[in-house]
């Protein structure tokens, strides 16, 4: 069966066991829906071509022309880099649910293993910009006492999105009471 046929949540197994710290075993790791990638090449170079424009602008204009030539190719080659690895990183979010906490993983050169206890959430939110919704994603977002703590998961599919929302709120509330 191929990984297609096989649902969102297929190809979890194999990058399990290459990252035992950021990706334990055994807990039932979930990637993030397939389409967040495209979201990720369209959003990637948007992002940071305005970055580029508001840095390039006032070099063109007061700089000597070789700052800007360095400048302007110093940002090509950003662009492109993580044009490149849009995929990759979106394919690099995964996210676990256990008895008392969520665990979110993600990054490529810098990883992360955020582990939010449930008691500890005190909102759940679900947002999507005009790209997201035109693919039919979110992102989940759940914060806690400090800004610190506070955590997201973006690139679900809708309805995962509203589902995990209303178990993480529902566990929330329960563990709370617990605490």
């Amino acid at each position: 069966m191929s990984a297609e046929g096989m649902g969102p949540h297929a190809a979890t197994t194999a990058t399990v066991t290459t990252d035992p710290v950021f990706l334990p075993a055994g807990y039932d790791w979930k990637p993030l829906d397939p389409k967040y990638a495209t979201v990720e090449l369209i959003n990637t170079p948007i992002g940071w071509l305005v970055l580029a424009a508001i840095t390039l602008v006032p070099t063109v204009i007061w700089a000597p022309r070789w700052a800007a030539l360095a400048l302007g190719a110093f940002w090509v080659l950003i662009i492109l880099w993580r044009t490149i690895t849009a995929g990759r990183r979106a394919r690099a979010w995964h996210y676990a649910q256990t008895e008392h906490d969520l665990m979110i993983s993600h990054g490529l050169m810098f990883k992360e293993l955020q582990v939010i206890p449930y008691g500890r959430m005190q909102t759940v939110e679900v947002s999507a910009g005009p790209i997201l919704r035109s693919f039919g994603l979110a992102t989940v977002t759940m914060k806690t006492a400090t800004d610190a703590n506070s955590a997201m998961i973006p690139g679900l599919a809708a309805d995962e999105a509203d589902r995990l929302r209303e178990e993480l709120s529902r566990l929330g509330e329960e563990q709370a009471a617990e605490l």
